[in-house]
């Protein structure tokens, strides 16, 4: 068995490589496979683009509802990032179990998210 892990190299970070001042230019949402440190995917994302990421992705939650709850989050209202990178296995995406974690907003300006509506353009 093998593993790998990201290690991040002895350089100076470029602040500036998305043209922004953010606290955190990228930011990381998504399942299991994001929140597991053991895959090292936030640490291969910091190491490779030279920036900080804020790793919101949960284990157990499946890829909607840590989205969904990052989109409500007083982290997103206040300051927006440059990059959202949302891991998404792609068996989700036949589940209607995705759109149902979706919370209904308080503020609707502030998460404006609906479940597609299926026809049979979508569907072929």
């Amino acid at each position: 068995t093998r593993l790998w892990e990201a290690i991040e190299p002895e350089t100076e970070q470029i602040s500036d490589l998305f043209g922004a001042d953010s606290a955190f230019p990228v930011v990381l949402v998504g399942s299991s496979y994001s929140a597991n440190p053991n895959w090292s995917f936030a640490e291969f994302l910091k190491a490779h683009l030279a920036v900080d990421v804020l790793n919101v992705a949960e284990e157990g939650q499946g890829p909607g509802t840590p989205m969904f709850k990052y989109l409500e989050s007083d982290e997103f209202a206040d300051e927006k990032p440059v990059l959202v990178i949302w891991e998404f296995p792609t068996r989700y995406l036949a589940q209607d179990l995705l759109w149902e974690a979706a919370p209904a907003s308080k503020d609707p300006s502030r998460l404006a998210l609906q479940k597609p509506q299926r026809t049979e353009e979508t569907i072929q």
